[in-house]
């Protein structure tokens, strides 16, 4: 039990939030803190010492006046963001702070404290005075610039592996991570289908789409002799439906029409701002199955109470199952035997 309790006491508090209900952990991932050089006021922007990917990176954050870094992982991945991103769920809150101010006045908040440098030492206070920075985006360098006996210096915030975040002399990067919305993506699954079918009977398959920060509905196309949904060359999935847990599934119909041909298709998903996804489809038309009889007419000849018997050959090709031979309603004179026949007899 100790254990736990010193476990549970140790969880980032975003964590805690989704843990009780507070921040759905869908809300959480619809965005990301992605690596970038410029700012405006109002931006939520994470402080941190390395612009590379992996484990082992800092976050400037705080406990009341206590400066801490807190660990975070930088990840890379063109699908959720053009830019090294951390994820939301990765960051504690007190690492996050609110831009204020304009160029070259710069202003970094988090709840009621900000980042501040009086006497050229780095604090975090409640005071809104020395908080007042300049942001070099071409170098990555946040710094405030002082004079002494009329000569300007700057001081660097910086960060060691020893002293963790600080400020001195001479340059040094410090990257700064917006939070923006996850790119818009559609994924689908599987991405690609094979039929076979011969004509006259038209199979289906499923499609599961599923799409990410949409901004619309997917329009879902589909070319290619044979392939349709339903009848239809084009279908919409909802944004709602999209972004659910489970997705939507669509049906694509393989219905050729010609035996004995191969064809090809495609299914593309399209919605604003993402990118294309495009499901390939293969579908063969099988030669029709064929029943031959031999001989084609039997004619009967008995008294009342007397059974005849005759026999004709069946023969089969391109078959896809075992046969079912009957007589037809009403003929309860006639009987055949046996009822099935294997495909392979």
């Amino acid at each position: 039990m100790e254990k736990f309790i010193k476990k549970f006491f140790m969880m980032p508090a975003m964590a805690l939030a989704m843990l009780f209900g507070f921040i759905s952990p869908a809300m959480a991932e619809d965005f990301v803190y992605v690596l970038t050089s410029s700012i405006s006021s109002g931006d939520k922007v994470l402080i941190v010492n390395s612009n590379t990917t992996g484990p082992g990176k800092y976050a400037l954050g705080h406990s009341e006046t206590k400066i801490q870094k807190d660990e975070v992982t930088v990840k890379s991945d063109n699908t959720v963001a053009n830019y090294n991103y951390i994820e939301t769920s990765d960051v504690d809150p007190t690492s996050v702070w609110t831009v204020g101010g304009t160029n070259n006045s710069w202003t970094f908040k988090n709840d009621s404290y900000y980042v501040r440098h009086s006497n050229d030492d780095l604090n975090i206070n409640t005071t809104a005075s020395d908080n007042t920075w300049r942001w070099d985006s071409d170098e990555y360098r946040l710094y405030n610039r002082n004079t002494f006996i009329f000569v300007p210096y700057n001081m660097y915030l910086k960060y060691d592996n020893n002293d963790g975040f600080y400020l001195g002399l001479g340059s040094s990067s410090i990257y700064l991570y917006k939070k923006v919305a996850k790119k818009t993506k559609i994924t689908a699954s599987p991405s690609s289908l094979s039929f076979e079918t011969t004509v006259g009977f038209p199979i289906q398959k499923e499609i599961t789409v599923k799409g990410t920060n949409l901004q619309d509905n997917i329009t879902a196309s589909v070319t290619g002799t044979g392939f349709s949904f339903g009848g239809s060359s084009t279908t919409t999935i909802s944004k709602s439906d999209a972004e659910s847990t489970d997705g939507k599934k669509i049906t694509v119909t393989f219905n050729p029409t010609t035996d004995g041909e191969n064809f090809r298709g495609t299914v593309t998903l399209t919605s604003t701002g993402a990118q294309t996804v495009t499901i390939n489809l293969t579908g063969k038309a099988l030669p029709r199955p064929v029943l031959a009889v031999d001989p084609a007419t039997l004619s009967f000849e008995t008294i009342t109470g007397v059974s005849t018997l005759k026999t004709f050959t069946l023969t089969g090709t391109n078959l896809q199952g075992n046969i079912t031979a009957s007589v037809p309603e009403g003929s309860d004179k006639f009987s055949v035997s046996p009822a099935s026949i294997l495909k392979t007899d």
